[in-house]
């Protein structure tokens, strides 16, 4: 079987086919973490397209699993030319898994697969309230700077190890027997039943940075 963390959860990379299962951990988002994690009220249509984005080029997608379920998602957006590569970071957590850690955990698997893909600057973006979030970054050496409402965590990592490396390489093994794993009915990626439109959804969209980064404000374990 393949190791769980701590925070119960098995982590693996997403695969581009597997775009619904990142669509409908955002739509299973309550209100208050969709609006942190996009910058403001977004419509299920908004998350429908931006999940056609979200596994594109360029985009890496961590995921933690539960029962074959997404239940927590990391965005390492890559972009800049190659020895000044820089890349963003957004993190994003389903409420009945938080409090256990995840966050962290996503912020330094997300730092790693940044490491290995020579990433020289990593810049994660929040709310100026959501202080949960700034301080994950703060344990990793970020520097966070406040202006106009958001807060930036900025980092230039080291370069990749053997140890980094080798985390990622054994991590995708596990991805192969995770899936092997699952109940034939989650194996291979479809379009499941969309959830219930959550209230607020068809407010009007917010305009909202490419991947926002987002963990809840209240003052619950990193």
């Amino acid at each position: 079987m393949p190791r769980k963390s701590r925070s119960g959860l098995v982590f693996r990379k997403l695969w581009p086919s597997e775009r619904d299962k990142v669509r409908d951990h955002f739509l299973r988002l309550d209100p208050e973490d969709r609006h942190l994690r996009f910058f403001g009220q977004v419509s299920d249509d908004f998350i429908e397209r931006y999940c056609h984005e979200v596994l594109a080029a360029g985009y890496v997608v961590l995921a933690g699993f539960a029962d074959g379920e997404v239940r927590a998602v990391g965005e390492l957006r890559t972009y800049g030319a190659p020895g000044r590569r820089k890349a963003e970071i957004a993190i994003s957590i389903e409420r009945p898994y938080q409090s256990r850690g995840v966050g962290t955990e996503l912020f330094r698997r997300l730092i790693n697969l940044a490491r290995n893909r020579s990433i020289r600057t990593i810049h994660s973006a929040c709310l100026v309230d959501n202080a949960k979030m700034q301080r994950i970054a703060r344990k990793f050496g970020c520097a966070v700077e406040v202006e106009r409402g958001q807060a930036e965590a900025r980092l230039e990592p080291p370069w990749p190890s053997y140890f980094t490396l080798m985390e990622e390489a054994v991590a995708e093994g596990r991805a192969v027997i995770h899936t092997l794993l699952l109940p034939p009915a989650t194996r291979l990626p479809g379009r499941a039943a969309r959830p219930g439109r959550a209230p607020g959804a068809d407010a009007k969209e917010a305009p909202a940075p490419p991947i926002p980064a987002s963990e809840p404000t209240e003052d619950r374990k990193a």
